[in-house]
């Protein structure tokens, strides 16, 4: 088994949502894993020490996302709206959807108001060229999983949010799945490990409680950590 510092980098087709927390490379795998094994959550965990180095404090070498941005085309804000339920003869009457008047034209959907306003949810999203994460491992075959069964990524992902293109796998020389090439924390760590590798308190609003190893959506085996911006960037080349 040979593992190496690497880069995967992601073609964003749309934008994306980011929740409080940022995607991390762990987590992500951990979701392909779990489709790769038919849904056994417990093989899947287990088989990330496969492709990943898990360090002695407990963590993997996985970053969280960070937005790739070049001189031309930089990180921007959008919005998209999804539809929730639909009710019955309010929601789907054929006054909505029927052509009527002059022309035969369909009636305009009104995002921001009118009776379609409250089956409409905005969300507000990030764009940038691509997505990154950084590891410690076997970059490679991490890729070919993610082009086999990573659809989208982001919170609220799917048609018209978090849709993704081509993933692009790089080897690094260094390793910047803990740190980024800034010198700044590029994951979750316990928070005993964060002077160790900064030689400095971290400031009050990087403290939370929180998880080292995927699923994250767990509530046990919290511990003290010390998590990153929810929103990094880098430039690519």
């Amino acid at each position: 088994m040979s593992f190496a510092p690497f880069q995967i980098r992601i073609e964003l087709n749309t934008g994306i949502t980011v929740g409080h927390y940022a995607p991390a490379l762990d987590g992500l795998l951990s979701k392909v894993l779990h489709r790769h094994y038919g849904g056994d959550i417990e093989r899947a965990i287990e088989g990330l020490s496969d492709y990943l180095l898990m360090n002695d404090s407990g963590y993997y070498h996985a970053s969280t996302l960070s937005f790739g941005v070049n001189a031309d085309t930089g990180l921007f804000g959008t919005e998209f709206n999804t539809v929730r339920s639909l009710k019955g003869e309010r929601d789907l009457h054929p006054s909505l959807f029927k052509p009527h008047g002059k022309g035969g034209k369909y009636p305009r959907i009104i995002q921001d108001g009118g009776p379609t306003a409250p089956r409409l949810q905005k969300h507000l999203a990030y764009h940038a060229p691509l997505v990154c994460f950084e590891g410690y491992g076997n970059g490679h075959e991490i890729a070919e999983l993610f082009r086999f069964y990573l659809l989208s990524i982001g919170s609220n992902g799917g048609p018209g949010a978090g849709d993704i293109g081509h993933i692009h796998v790089m080897e690094q020389e260094q390793d910047h799945s803990v740190v980024d090439a800034q010198n700044k924390l590029a994951r979750v760590i316990p928070q005993a490990d964060y002077k160790t590798l900064f030689n400095e308190d971290p400031a009050p609003e990087m403290l939370d409680q929180g998880r080292l190893i995927p699923p994250y959506w767990q509530k046990e085996a919290l511990c003290k950590t010390v998590r990153p911006e929810t929103i990094r960037r880098q430039i690519i080349v």
